[in-house]
């Protein structure tokens, strides 16, 4: 979900293909990182927000809560 929610962000620059690591997990949580190459870097807080509403969509359309 996460990498083609990130495909849908036209600010990035493919190839590299999106890459997505789990970086830790426990009884509470996951977290995941997701790496990118950004087209611009000066608009990385524009592309950033975009992609966390990209993959938040991306979750609800799939019936996954997040909080």
């Amino acid at each position: 979900l996460i990498k083609d929610a990130a495909k849908q962000c036209k600010e990035l620059v493919v190839p590299p293909e999106p890459e997505v690591y789990l970086t830790d997990i426990n009884s509470q949580y996951s977290t995941l990182q997701l790496i990118v190459r950004v087209a611009n870097p000066r608009r990385m807080p524009q592309v950033k927000s975009k992609l966390l509403k990209l993959i938040k969509q991306a979750f609800i359309n799939a019936g996954i809560q997040l909080f």
